[in-house]
């Protein structure tokens, strides 16, 4: 945003607006970081800002002078201008985001344009003017945006209209701003410091720019935008506006406006002006605002930007004549708007502006009488018509109609018939080409909203030009549960679906590691933050992709990312990263490279020989050492013919071995009848029986024992080489184990 001072005002309150520098926070908890200085008016000063709320998005902020915080009209006049602003959600009008108080400061949040007014666009044409080919398409949109200004449900009129509120964005896409603001800050200053003894502040707007009517401080119309809007052409063709020197509010009351070649002829400038550019201008600029276009529509096709009558029925002033519903000629002197103003509308002194105008020719006068004519006699056969229903009750004479009225055709007496069914056909007509608009905001913002026949946008998301009726709207984000909508669009207004509040899923997550004491950070969307201990499992991660950051001592943090889903559990494994750092004084020889990422397994059965399986699938028979497993949990199942069938679960951990020992009894048999024996015989077999088994259980233990004595020394013997070979040629002080 940009904004240039008014070169007429009498009084610059923002003399007293506080003064601000970059990096300063304004607004509640210091929402606004102000980045600098974008222009300062008559009625404010502009600043650059970075929305902190909103991921810095940046916005154009207007401070207000102190004199409207103290004044409760002004305050609250400015309160209800701020909500009818925020209503135009129109692509060439600046949007308005709201007003924000507090006890040292007032200002307005507002889109930020990042593109120069009109003004500097004609300075910086390579001359003085512009020419109509690069001028008109920007006229086109200023026009659109009028346009739907005006004819809104509550129509709104801009009353500050003029070259240094319109920009220009990146794009080329025309920008209006300061809709209302400045006229209502004024008028309300204005009547404040005069009801208190101080001095007013002058008549709101820009002088040069501003109608008669508005000069004179009557209620706002849409022909006042459309008078400013013919000042801005004008000077934009010619370099300045039609009264730009001396007492301006008299000339602008009083004097005709130059015709543009001849302002162009005294400036020495050369600029080619099409005829009926020239007479657009000089219809917007009528003194009488009965003489203009009534509508900026039909300025829009006076100046060849939209197709030709489309507008002239609706824009004709009240009282004009019209055939057919077409409009009549112009009146002698009066520009090409359709307008003939009332008697004596117009003063002698101060004839209507007319340049090249021509006054219509006899014939075009005898058609018109002509017309009146067959006008006049339609009207009479109603008139009998009527006449006679009344003598019958209501019912239509068979008596003879007068000799004047036997030649009328037949068509006549369904006329009536025949209008209203013409009205209702264009009524559906112009409903079926009618358009409305649409506004969905969401919780969280940046969903994709989708319309039928129209491309899908991120929230927040305005959608123009909508056919009017019911409308479904569909609402997706990822990680959250679609909505669908409908709403209704009506004729010229905004349809709003605000705050769409959007339901998050959730899904659960566990996390898994190789190293002990690890701990884990986790980020995902919408802020969401946990951290801990691993393992661990999370039953209330959102859904979407999630991001794990492991940490664990003496290893290189690492970080994985991984979709959690609803209704699928997920998991993480922490990958770490092999580290070359060698940590001397701790002895930790773990935290050396090529530290074993793998644990070992030792089964051994009381009996040998049990068959090993894992997940269904026999791996060999015991004793039996299983080297090079993954981290994790592993269940063992052991069979024998003869002996129960036994499963195990136990944890493979890096670098260590797991043993599973276990003694599975055999299936008992039923007893078999033997002769009776000696007691002393008895006795003897059962010693030696238990003798035996004791020995076995013995030297089953010291297998075990040799084997994890021998499984540790390889661990150390390879870690040790691994070492060496990293440290190669390089002298070691000490390493305790």
């Amino acid at each position: 945003m940009s904004e240039l001072p008014s070169p007429a005002s009498d009084i610059d309150v923002t003399r007293n607006v506080a003064t601000y520098t970059a990096g300063q926070t304004v607004g509640d908890s210091g929402r606004f970081e102000l980045v600098r200085q974008l222009g300062r008016g008559g009625m404010g000063v502009v600043w650059l800002a970075k929305d902190t709320r909103l991921k810095d998005r940046l916005t154009a902020l207007k401070f207000l002078p102190p004199e409207v915080r103290f004044a409760p009209a002004a305050l609250a006049d400015l309160r209800e201008e701020t909500l009818k602003a925020r209503d135009l959600t129109h692509d060439n009008i600046v949007r308005i985001h709201d007003l924000h108080e507090s006890p040292g400061e007032t200002f307005i949040s507002m889109e930020y344009v990042d593109g120069p007014t009109l003004s500097h666009v004609r300075l910086e044409n390579g001359g003085r003017v512009m020419a109509w080919e690069r001028l008109g398409p920007i006229i086109a949109q200023l026009c659109d945006a009028l346009e739907y200004a005006h004819t809104r449900r509550k129509p709104l009129i801009h009353r500050d209209l003029k070259p240094g509120n319109i920009m220009l964005d990146a794009d080329g896409r025309l920008k209006l701003a300061d809709f209302g603001f400045a006229r209502t800050i004024s008028d309300s200053l204005s009547l404040s410091l005069s009801t208190n003894g101080g001095a007013p502040v002058s008549t709101s707007g820009t002088p040069a720019y501003m109608s008669p009517q508005q000069l004179q401080g009557k209620a706002s119309r849409p022909t006042d935008d459309i008078y400013s809007l013919g000042a801005t052409i004008y000077e934009m063709l010619t370099g300045k506006p039609p009264f730009y020197t001396g007492d301006i509010c008299h000339q602008v009351r009083t004097e005709p406006a130059e015709p543009l070649r001849q302002r162009l002829a005294d400036f020495d400038i050369t600029n080619e002006i099409p005829d009926h550019v020239e007479a657009a201008v000089a219809a917007c600029l009528a003194k009488d605002a009965a003489a203009r276009p009534q509508t900026v529509g039909l300025v829009a096709e006076m100046l060849g930007l939209r197709a030709p009558g489309s507008s002239a029925a609706a824009a004709l002033p009240a009282g004009a004549v019209t055939f057919g519903g077409m409009p009549a000629p112009p009146a002698p002197g009066v520009p090409p708007s359709g307008a003939i103003p009332s008697s004596g509308s117009i003063p002698v002194s101060q004839p209507a502006i007319s340049f090249g105008r021509h006054t219509p020719s006899k014939t075009s006068m005898l058609a018109i009488v002509s017309c009146m004519a067959a006008g006049a006699l339609v009207l009479s056969v109603g008139v009998w018509f009527a006449t006679r229903g009344g003598e019958t009750g209501g019912e239509l004479s068979n008596s003879p109609a007068p000799n004047s009225l036997r030649n009328i055709p037949a068509a006549f007496s369904g006329a009536d018939i025949s209008k209203k069914e013409d009205a209702a056909e264009a009524e559906r007509k112009r409903l079926e080409n009618a358009r409305g608009h649409l506004l969905v905001e969401t919780l969280p913002a940046g969903a994709t909203v989708s319309i039928k026949g129209q491309t899908p946008l991120p929230s927040p998301a305005t959608f123009h030009n909508l056919k009017l009726g019911e409308h479904e709207v569909r609402i997706e984000r990822d990680g959250y549960e679609p909505v669908t909508r409908k709403v209704t669009v009506k004729e010229n207004e905004t349809a709003r679906l605000e705050s769409v509040k959007l339901t998050q899923y959730f899904g659960s997550l566990a996390m898994t590691s190789p190293l002990p004491e690890t701990t884990y950070e986790l980020t995902a969307a919408e802020g969401f933050t946990r951290s801990g201990n691993v393992p661990v499992e999370l039953k209330d991660v959102p859904v979407g992709d999630v991001t794990v950051k492991f940490h664990a001592p003496n290893w290189e943090p690492t970080s994985r990312t991984v979709r959690v889903e609803r209704d699928t559990p997920a998991d993480v494994w922490a990958p770490f990263p092999v580290t070359t750092t060698l940590s001397m004084s701790s002895g930790n020889i773990a935290s050396i490279a090529g530290a074993p990422t793998t644990g070992t397994v030792t089964l051994i059965t009381n009996p040998d020989g049990m068959t090993v399986s894992t997940g269904g699938k026999a791996i060999g028979v015991t004793p039996m050492t299983l080297t090079e497993q993954e981290p994790g949990q592993y269940t063992y199942e052991f069979t024998k013919a003869g002996y129960q069938t036994k499963s195990e679960t136990t944890t493979v951990v890096a670098g260590q071995t797991a043993n599973v020992n276990l003694t599975i009894p055999a299936i008992a048999a039923a007893p078999t009848p033997q002769p009776s024996q000696p007691a002393q015989r008895r006795t003897t077999t059962t010693t030696t029986t238990s003798q035996t088994r004791n020995s076995q259980a013995q030297a089953q233990q010291r297998q075990q024992e040799e084997a994890r004595r021998r499984q540790k020394s390889e661990n150390v013997d390879r870690t040790i080489n691994k070492v060496l070979d990293k440290l190669k040629y390089v002298p070691i002080p000490s390493i305790r184990f």
